[in-house]
């Protein structure tokens, strides 16, 4: 045998600091151990530690079981011998914290005798007993060395006599004096000393409330028979976990494939030895020199160690005894249950009962949660539920493995083998118990919490049931207070979470009370998504790690044997990319800090806030029953850092964690049985306590949906009292889909809902993070997010991914310029997220109130609102595309606008007449640059009232429209909501019938009357069923004046000059709730109509946000009166879910500005996810002058929004100085070219765009798209959005910096062509430099596509009778598809009455047809439908002979391989066959 290198726990140097000093110890008593001796460190001790060696046949499913031929009497068996396991030491080792087993009888010189007791006034003969208290050593009370290992010092349990646990007899300790034998000879190592961080000191920063914290080296278990020791204030990491990188200032040193365990040193730390610090400090005070600050601390921190040794009568007993136990007559036990009772009592009692199914991990679940029992005890934790069986919590915890027994021969119930803990409430410190399962890595089928034990973070569930139950926590024994409710976690820190376990239930080890986890670093939670655990293989930066002893939730680092944990290390860098290694500082907690309750240790990342209002102070926030603690500032995420950083930052508002938040046990919800409905499952939800909010509604209902396969809906309302809910049109499904690809589970106290994908096990969404609270006017639910990608949630600006590092988000509909950390014109509480393996998945909350959602880097999403019901939706994908879909499908497929429509729009405010209206129209005509729209803002109206034409500026309005119908193009103008109430009695139309027929908002009886453009408005109220008929009325016969192709509706959130209105607003709780989320202007009344106000449907308060829907649905239903046969086109500034059906939206009131022009991209980008394809910004900014370079940029970008809008305001803003015209003509004739090229480009290919449309109609995709949302699995593409794609195949890189004349795109790891000339790019996979004039915008086509177009003309009505063209670009395997969708582009529903044409096309390196799957248009005498043109990229060899349809045609080949075939005329209405050879 070897001899093995000693390392000493903090609490037996606090001994042995104590016993030097009444010189009791002599140095000499302990064999000093010979840094070269580590012969049997390597290979013998590999034997001892692998169960799959030296002889031992170990089964890997029953990896906790070395040895298992040998008797079976090791409990703490080495690691799952080769398991895939992130905590076992590679094959057959041990993971940290895993004991070596026990070589039983097999082992010569190793016996076992138990029953030696190692005595305090024995340390001499130590060195001859120890070996032989390898399995049963029991220490007395006044014993200072633990026979456990020979060595551990338990300077925490008060001296109270401990049984040795079997699984005890051979774990090396760093920090616990190991005795190891070798050939019958007994060897003692050297005790050390060592530094806090390192094995024992108490650490000066914490030994006033932490006294009894473990260090670096305490309860660091590493594995018999290889060799460590303490050097250098560094420890190597085994496992190879961590390479190539190190943890620098903290004490650790990482090096490469240097496995402790394996031959791995760990050598003494840069500190002082205590014993020399103290004869240091003896020698200074008889000499009278002053202690430094740093020494009296040290000596204060011994002085309380040691009064806290002689007051604490608490114990810990560690199980032991072998030799199987009996369960108790009334404990059911059966193979691979777990049993619990009280300690000591044998039985169970008053507390619950829990069976747990046996088997591998995920085997059997139990199915219906009305069979587990839930006999909880009063002011106990109660049980969570879960389809694998029921967590409960009692006083103590009794756990069995797999068998019931080790081998079956040990059974452990509640008596000796049974092992406590207690917690000193005083100092709030705690003792290690060393492992609690049958092995370090026991497997249970569920969790096991007991009744009775503190717990001290959400749970979280394990994919194979394995439960790595290490640290539990017992009852204050002091405490008054109610035990909590929360469930203690264990985490099998490898594997995913499992579908068939609750994610809440599941226990993993807590690390919020300073407890060292045998060899890993792991925060309180550890499972994101499917990846469980990401190993750390990079460079831990020394400021990302506690600088202080003992707990990763308090500033300090686990033992560290193997694997630094943390809850998510993937992060972005400047291009997305994930990295998978460094620890950023903003995801560690704050440092130590002091008299905090154990329910308060939360790491910063994940503090939820208890005082969102403003004004917090500890005072208020501790009557709310919160914790309070100052936390860090702010920092950037690093996931939003890139070379274009814009100091505006991002788009919410960022102040940094809360220092008021929420404990670990604050009161929520309870949840009964779950009963099964046609639907899906119903439950109710109970609570007792208070929120910190009024009005909480105590009693909830939950009713989940399983609508369709990848679509889960769930509500929580108040079951008693209808409360509002939106009143948009959603699927109503009776019945539950059959094969869910999800499953959801839930937590029972406190209640928690979570959906998983059945696939991978990645949880979409866990709310056991946080509180539930529902008062009338405060809801609010917390959920983990399956990663840090998350895009939606708007209308707000900035960047396209959400920096996840404490961003906030208001939602309040509201007239405001567009700028970062404001909530503007729609509200649309909808997130996308993106897996770690590409998958997607969205959540949608369906509610209209005023909230506010926060990310945080846990990572977590709070969602907070001040009304209405939680009511969810989740959609599984998997595909980004498909979440879209899904999420459509609820809330309404987007509109299919007239062809005409995706022509470019021209608009001014600031014409003035019609003349001026006429002239800028002339000159587009003349410049010969295509145009399909010309708009009018106010100009048009008298004193800008709505439904008004001043006839002097604008007489001769109808004339000019059909001028432009007769030149193939169409008219809109501006439409605002408000009303003039001001106008003489008969004068005004649009008031006198509105009043008649009471369609104005009211308040208090009364019409509520503010200002908009008229010094007195009132304001339609479109939920009402008569405002439909009054808008109808209205535009029929102002459609006979001026007959409008579509109609622009602006001001609809709706805006109000003043705050409520003339009279201001009443004192009540709708104007000032208990809380206001962040809103612009801080009151829900700023700058709109009081929340208070009456609607048809509600208060103002619930739908204020639905406004602009509201008008866009009453704005649709008008057209189609007027115009049956034609599709409406709609644009709206405000929007809401389903807005898509009615219209399109342009993103507001930007400024000439190039930071304006890039925040464009991520606008566009984001309403596509809100199912609003039809999407644009006003191209050359709204406010301010535009540059010539700025503007040509512009229209070069502006060409490929989906809708194409040129606009600028009246006057420079805050001035009378009016703004010039910056349409294309009124710029150089180089401007004017760049333009016209850019723009015949655009109608070139609007047979491609158009047939996106199609789709994103049929079935929701979206039609301009990130580049992720076709390549999810590249890292690099998630944070892109200075690029962006038309539908699959076409990727636009624009210049969007001034003076730039070269840009950097990135292009994924596929064929990538420049649209142009056809040249395939030679490097993909990589940021390429594109060399961009100033007349040029970038444009590529992906391999493997074919893109329909046409030969562009200056209007689409010409275009569409011009030839088709299709352009071929071949993938690298030589093959390419297409299609595309053509009917007459303006008439309603013609899909839907089958009166279309649909064509596919098909490519490969000698060939292109085509294939009719539809062909009911054929172009009625309008549309040419014939094809003129092709060209195929990539044709290997030049052909020599092309044929189309048997006929030979006419072809050109370029150097770029580019096959161009022209002079064709081949019907689409026939199928088409190019061959060339």
């Amino acid at each position: 045998m070897m001899t093995m290198k000693v390392m000493v726990r903090m609490e037996m140097v606090v001994m042995m600091m104590m016993m030097m000093m009444i010189d009791d110890v002599k140095d000499d008593d302990f064999d000093s151990y010979d840094e070269d001796d580590d012969g049997g460190g390597g290979e013998e001790g590999n034997d001892v530690v692998n169960g799959n060696e030296a002889g031992l046949e170990s089964e890997k499913e029953k990896g906790n079981e070395a040895g298992e031929e040998q008797g079976g009497e090791n409990e703490n068996a080495a690691g799952e011998g080769g398991q895939d396991n992130e905590n076992a030491l590679g094959d057959g080792k041990p993971g940290p914290g895993q004991a070596v087993g026990s070589q039983g009888e097999e082992e010569d010189g190793a016996g076992s005798n138990q029953g030696d007791k190692v005595k305090e006034d024995d340390a001499n003969q130590q060195k001859e007993d120890v070996a032989d208290v390898n399995r049963e050593s029991e220490m007395k009370k006044e014993t200072a060395v633990d026979g456990n290992n020979g060595g551990k010092v338990d300077d925490h349990q008060g001296g109270e006599p401990k049984q040795d646990h079997a699984n005890m007899g051979s774990q090396n300790v760093p920090g616990q004096g190991n005795m190891e034998q070798e050939g019958g000879n007994e060897h003692r190592n050297e005790v050390e000393e060592v530094d806090s961080n390192h094995g024992g000191e108490i650490n000066e920063d914490n030994a006033e409330d932490q006294n009894e914290n473990s260090g670096l080296g305490a309860n660091n278990q590493v594995a018999k028979g290889h060799v460590g020791e303490i050097k250098d204030n560094e420890q190597n990491i085994d496992n190879g976990n961590i390479k190539g990188g190190e943890i620098k200032d903290t004490g650790l040193q990482v090096e490469e494939n240097n496995q402790v365990g394996g031959g791995g040193e760990i050598h003494q730390g840069n500190e002082p030895n205590l014993d020399h610090l103290q004869q240091v400090e003896d020698q200074q005070d008889r000499q009278g020199t002053p202690l430094t600050e740093d020494q009296q601390r040290r000596l204060e921190a011994l002085a309380r160690a040691k009064e806290n040794r002689e007051n604490n009568e608490k114990a810990v007993a560690i199980n032991g005894e072998s030799g199987q136990q009996s369960p108790p007559a009334d404990v059911k036990t059966a193979p691979g249950k777990v049993d619990t009772g009280h300690s000591g009592s044998g039985g169970i009692d008053d507390a619950q009962k829990t069976h747990i199914n046996e088997g591998g991990a995920g085997d059997q679940n139990i199915q219906d949660p009305s069979q587990i029992e839930l006999n909880r005890a009063d002011n106990s934790p109660n049980a969570g539920e879960t389809e694998r069986g029921t967590v409960v919590q009692q006083s103590h915890l009794v756990i069995k493995n797999e068998e019931n027994t080790l081998e079956g021969e040990e059974h452990l119930s509640g008596d000796k083998n049974e092992e406590k803990l207690f917690v000193d409430e005083e100092h709030q410190s705690e003792d290690k118990i060393g492992d609690m399962n049958a092995g370090p890595q026991a497997k249970t089928e569920a969790s096991n919490v007991n009744q009775g034990w503190t717990p001290l973070e959400k749970s979280q569930k394990t994919e194979g049931g394995e439960v790595n139950s290490k640290v539990f926590i017992a009852p204050q024994q002091h405490s008054g207070e109610n035990e909590q409710t929360q469930n203690l976690n264990a985490v099998h820190n490898d594997e995913p979470l499992h579908a068939g376990m609750n994610s809440a239930e599941n226990v993993h080890v807590n690390l919020e009370q300073n407890n060292i986890n045998h060899g890993e670093v792991h925060p309180h939670e550890l499972v994101q998504g499917s990846e469980g655990v990401v190993k750390v293989d990079t460079e831990v930066k020394s400021h990302n790690l506690p600088a202080n002893s003992a707990n990763l939730e308090q500033n300090a680092i686990n033992n560290v044997n193997g694997e630094v944990h943390r809850h998510e290390l993937d992060q972005a860098n400047e291009d997305g990319e994930m990295v998978d290694g460094e620890v950023k500082d903003q995801d560690l907690p704050v440092n130590a800090v002091k008299d905090i309750s154990p329910q308060c240790m939360v790491a910063e990342a994940k503090l939820i806030d208890c005082h969102p209002e403003a004004g917090a102070t500890q005072q208020s926030c501790e009557t709310r029953g919160c914790c309070w603690r100052e936390t860090t500032a702010n920092l950037k995420s690093p996931q939003q850092t890139d070379e274009h950083d814009l100091t505006e930052g991002d788009t919410s508002r960022s102040n940094g964690p809360p220092s008021c938040y929420y404990s670990a046990d604050f009161p929520s919800y309870v949840k009964d049985k779950t009963r099964q409905t046609p639907f899906g499952e119903t439950a109710y939800l109970m609570r007792d306590d208070q929120s910190p909010y009024p009005n909480d509604v105590q009693l909830l209902q939950l009713d989940v949906f399983f609508e369709t396969e990848n679509r889960v809906h769930f509500k929580i309302y108040d079951p008693k009292v209808t409360r509002y809910e939106v009143p948009i049109e959603v699927p109503n499904v009776a019945q539950r889909s059959a094969e869910p690809n999800y499953s959801v589970e839930y937590t029972t106290r406190p209640f928690g809902i979570s959906v998983i994908r059945k696939s991978t096990h990645t949880v979409l969404f866990n709310s056991t993070v946080g509180p539930l609270i529902f008062a009338d006017q405060f809801l609010q639910i917390t959920s983990t997010l399956a990663s840090p990608y998350i895009y939606g949630l708007g209308e707000h600006r900035g960047r396209f991914l959400h920096d996840i590092n404490w961003s906030k988000f208001a939602f309040w509909t509201r007239d405001h310029q567009p700028e970062e950390h404001a909530n503007l014109y729609g509200s649309h509480p909808f997130y996308l997220s993106v897996e770690k393996d590409g998958k997607a998945h969205g959540v949608f909350l369906l509610n209209s109130n005023a909230m506010d959602v926060i990310l945080q880097p846990a990572p977590y999403l709070t969602w907070r609102t001040i009304g209405g019901v939680l009511d969810f939706y989740v959609f599984l994908g998997p595909t980004p595309d498909e979440v879209i879909q899904q999420y459509t499908e609820v809330i309404g497929r987007p509109f299919m606008p007239p062809y005409w429509g995706l022509g470019f729009h021209l608009c001014r405010w600031g014409y003035d007449t019609l003349a001026g209206t006429r002239a800028v129209t002339e000159r587009m005509r003349q410049a010969k640059i295509p145009q399909d729209v010309q708009w009018n803002d106010n100009d048009y109206s008298i004193d800008l009232k709505g439904f008004t034409l001043n006839t002097t500026t604008f007489g001769g309005i109808k004339e000019f429209i059909e001028d432009l119908h007769a030149n193939g193009q169409h008219y809109i103008h501006i439409v605002d909501p408000g009303i003039s109430n001001a106008e003489t009695p008969g004068t005004y139309e649009p008031y006198d019938l509105g009043k008649k027929m009471d369609v104005f908002i009211k308040m208090n009886g009364l019409e509520l009357v503010g200002q908009v453009w008229t010094n007195q408005t009132v304001f339609p109220d479109f939920t009402a069923p008569q405002t439909q008929e009054w808008w109808t009325s209205l535009f029929t016969q102002w459609h006979q004046r001026v007959p409008f192709d579509g109609l622009w509706i602006d001001m609809n959130e709706p805006v109000n000059f003043l705050n409520g209105s003339w009279t201001g607003c009443p004192d009540n709780k709708y104007e000032n709730p208990p809380y206001t989320p962040d809103v612009v202007g801080g009151k829900l009344n700023a700058e709109t109509i009081c929340a208070s106000a009456s609607q048809h449907a509600s208060l103002h308060y619930n739908v204020h946000s639905l406004y602009g829907l509201s008008e866009m649905n009453a704005t649709h239903r008008t057209i189609t009166s007027i115009t049956p046969e034609k599709r409406p086109f709609i644009i709206s500034r405000s929007t809401y879910p389903s807005s898509g059906r009615y219209g399109g939206h342009w993103l507001g009131d930007n400024h000439s500005l190039w930071k304006d022009l890039y925040y464009s991209i991520p606008g566009i980008l984001t309403f596509n996810l809100f199912g609003i394809p039809l999407v644009g910004a006003d191209i050359c900014g709204f406010h301010f002058n535009a540059s010539e370079p700025l503007c040509q940029r512009w229209h070069q970008l502006g060409a490929f929004y989906p809708f194409s809008r040129n606009h600028n305001s009246l006057n420079y803003e805050g001035t009378d100085y009016k703004c010039k015209d910056q349409d294309p003509t009124a710029f150089s004739p180089e401007m004017q070219d760049s333009t016209r090229k850019a723009l015949l480009l655009r109608y070139s290919l609007l047979p491609y765009l158009y047939t996106l449309f199609h789709k994103s109609h049929v079935n929701g995709s979206t039609v301009a798209r990130p580049l992720f949302f076709e390549f999810p699995n590249d890292p690099q593409a998630l944070a892109v959005d200075r690029q962006f794609l038309w539908g699959p195949a076409l990727l636009i890189t624009p210049v969007l910096e001034e003076g730039q004349v070269e840009v950097t795109g990135y292009f994924t790891n596929h064929s990538w062509y420049d649209y142009f000339t056809g040249e395939r790019l030679p490097e993909t996979g990589k940021h390429i430099n594109l060399l961009t004039p100033m007349d040029k915008i970038n444009l590529h086509i992906q391999g493997g596509y074919v893109i329909p177009g046409q030969f562009p003309s200056t209007t689409t009505v010409a275009s569409r009778q011009n030839k088709f063209t299709l352009t071929v670009a071949l993938c690298a395997k030589g093959l390419a598809d297409g299609d595309l969708y053509w009917d007459d582009g303006e008439s309603m529903g013609t899909f839907e009455r089958g009166d279309y044409l649909y064509v596919e096309f098909n490519a490969n390196t000698n060939s292109l047809v085509s294939r009719i799957l539809h062909a009911a248009y054929n172009g009625k005498e309008r549309d040419n439908l014939d094809l003129g043109f092709v060209r195929v990229f990539s044709v290997p060899v030049r052909p020599t002979t092309v044929t189309a349809n048997g006929k030979e045609a006419k072809f050109e080949y370029t150097d770029q391989k580019v096959l161009q075939i022209s002079d064709l005329q081949l019907s689409l209405l026939q199928p088409i066959d190019i061959q060339w050879r």
